[in-house]
């Protein structure tokens, strides 16, 4: 089994640019709406799971299929791939941010460390 990674990374790029572009409409169209009415910004994240759901099914967005397929998976129903897809590209940047996050500095502290340097100073240990 081989896996063509350049699929993958153009997956997972279109990934990244979907939740850029829904996160982006969000903040632009919504945020200033909830701010005028003084409404739960907490409800936000629904909306952007409701572009999400409208840009993976209305464009026929699926981007679980094609990993699962290059992984050497059988896919029998590619619904789940967009319910999945709609949840990713809802969840924004934000999401995508979350998951660097929470590890940058752990991993600057540890490629500083190897090269003999000392680590940047950070509020996250």
């Amino acid at each position: 089994m081989t896996i063509d990674f350049s699929v993958v990374l153009s997956v997972l790029v279109f990934a990244g640019f979907l939740a850029l572009a829904v996160s982006k409409i969000v903040e632009g169209f919504f945020t200033p709406l909830f701010d005028k009415f003084n409404l739960d910004k907490i409800w936000l994240q629904y909306v952007a799971w409701v572009f999400g759901a409208i840009a993976a099914f209305g464009f026929n967005i699926d981007l679980i299929t094609p990993l699962a397929t290059q992984a050497g998976l059988v896919v029998d129903t590619v619904v789940l791939g967009k319910v999945i897809s709609s949840l990713i590209v809802g969840g924004g940047a934000n999401m995508i941010w979350d998951v660097f996050d929470y590890n940058t500095p752990k991993l600057v502290k540890t490629y500083t460390a190897y090269l003999g340097e000392p680590a940047p100073k950070t509020n996250v240990s």
